[in-house]
């Protein structure tokens, strides 16, 4: 997916860009680190809270693997913590993984995150927190 270079994101940090079309997920693909790309129109809901124990991974998928039906698989963030990092999570009607991040700049950072997603995300996107 190109982007206009003339056009700004919405909001940035070292783990996540927003743009009016899409979110970019950064060093998200094993082994390579290239970037994962989300359409707007892909996003079915948005879940934010605490990376759980079982979920949460330096880059990958965690036990939640084994464990659940719609696994979800991290960028790397090498400075996540296994359990308790503020976090947010895409589930997307292209696929059966779910597509977590942790913004840089802790529970501030996913507050300002949501702000600019709840504004560009269709109307029909479900935000829920991560329990």
């Amino acid at each position: 997916m190109s982007v206009d270079p003339s056009t700004p994101p919405m909001y940035r940090d070292h783990n996540v860009v927003v743009y009016p079309s899409h979110v970019e997920l950064l060093a998200y693909w094993f082994p390579i680190a290239r970037k994962r790309n989300i359409k707007n129109e892909e996003v079915t809901r948005v879940l934010h809270g605490k990376a759980k124990w079982n979920a949460a991974k330096t880059w990958g998928s965690g036990l939640d693997f084994c464990t659940s039906r719609t696994p979800i698989w991290w960028h790397w963030d090498g400075l996540r913590i296994r359990e308790g990092s503020p976090a947010v999570i895409f589930e997307t009607s292209d696929t059966k993984w779910r597509h977590g991040c942790t913004p840089r700049g802790g529970e501030q950072a996913v507050i300002e995150l949501l702000a600019v997603l709840r504004k560009t995300l269709p109307k029909s996107v479900e935000f829920v927190e991560y329990t």
